[in-house]
Formats: structure tokens, sequence, C-alpha cells
């Protein structure tokens, strides 16, 4: 989705903008991780993955919220929320881990390829929503989305009060924000781990005696 983001937004001329989008680029450009390779505590590109995640939640009600209208947004965002807080959902999510499951990703990155190229897109949505259709007025709507984003306060957009108690270890905000979470079934508990792109189905058999076939 980014990449195709990154080109409605074109080249600003607001230097806070101008940087953000170089900074995505370039995140963006080494496959847009987000990975702690040194095991500090820290995402390699702390910056670019804040960014990131600040302009999801300001991104898609540019986009589809001024043509679907805020009842029908809102609805749609509910059935649309991921494993992290969607563009208007900030009261925690569930820690699963699981690569993003769901999302306005496919939905934004299509509407913008129809303004961008539609002669390209397979399966075109009937309406155009960034922008009414409007290469120029989308435009215009994304830097917007980006401006507010880059605006949000850090703390604010990490704020996850089903955090309360949790043994994140060295793992600051951010990261413990991705965080997976255990669900312990004993006495004892498991300390979060990092976030990882993990499978789907996970299954675990013990066989602790031989069992004729």
């Amino acid at each position: 989705m980014l990449p195709v983001v990154l080109r409605m937004l074109g080249k600003p001329k607001d230097p806070k903008l101008a940087e953000a989008a170089a900074t995505l680029r370039g995140w963006a450009a080494s496959n847009a991780h987000r990975i702690d390779r040194d095991r500090d505590g820290t995402y390699e590109d702390a910056t670019a993955v804040r960014i990131m995640d600040a302009w999801y939640q300001t991104l898609p009600k540019a986009v589809f919220r001024p043509r679907m209208g805020s009842r029908v947004f809102e609805r749609y965002d509910e059935a649309l929320s991921p494993d992290t807080p969607n563009s208007f959902h900030g009261n925690g999510h569930d820690h699963l881990g699981s690569a993003w499951a769901n999302g306005w990703f496919g939905y934004l990155q299509k509407d913008l390829r129809s303004i961008l190229t539609p002669r390209r897109v397979r399966g075109k949505y009937r309406l155009r929503f960034c922008g009414s259709g409007r290469l120029g007025a989308c435009r215009k709507a994304v830097r917007a989305s980006l401006a507010k984003a880059l605006a949000i306060d850090p703390a604010t957009l990490y704020a996850d009060p089903t955090l309360a108690g949790e043994d994140c270890g060295k793992m600051d905000a951010q990261a413990c924000f991705d965080a997976i979470r255990y669900r312990p079934l004993g006495l004892i508990s498991q300390p979060m781990v990092p976030w990882q792109n993990r499978p789907t189905q996970q299954q675990v058999v013990e066989v602790t005696n031989h069992r004729p076939r």
C-alpha cells in the first residue's frame, strides 16, 4: 500500500511533509520492516513506523469518509479493524501479532490506483472515493492527512490500557504496543514477546506414548 500512497502524496513543498515522505520512502525501499534486529528494545526504523502508525489513523478518514459519510465509514471501519487500532479505534487491541490480517489496506491501494492509473486497474470500484476521483483533490486530502498524522503525540498514539501490569522487558512503548501477549492456562504466565509475522494456524502436538497406527 505505502508505495501507492507515496505516489499520490507526490512531492509536497511543506518541509515537514517532505521530510516525512523521504523517511517513509527510505523505509519502503528497505521493505518496511517492523523489526528490532539488535534486540535493544527499539525498532531500527522507529521514526518511519511511528509516522506510518499515525498516518493510518488519519488516511482512511481522508480518503473514504467524505464520500461515504461518517456513519457508513464508521460501520466499515469497525468491520475492517485489524489487530492494531484502526483509523478511529484507540482503545487498545489483542496483541495477536497476526500480521495486519485485516483493515483498509487493499481498499486504499485500489482506490488510489484507480485515480493515478485508472486504465491499469482491474475490478475497479463503481465509485472513486478519494477527492471524489479528482487527482488534485485527492492529493490535497492525502497531504492533509499526513500533516494531521505528524501532529499526533506518540504518547497518545501508543497509549494502550490493555498493557496494565504486562511485562514488556526492555521494549519501548512502540515495540511493546506491537508485542504478542500469551494467554496463560495455568499459574505461570509468559512475558510478552516482540511482534512477529506469525502464521495464521499454529499447532503443537506432544506424543508421550507409543500408539499403534
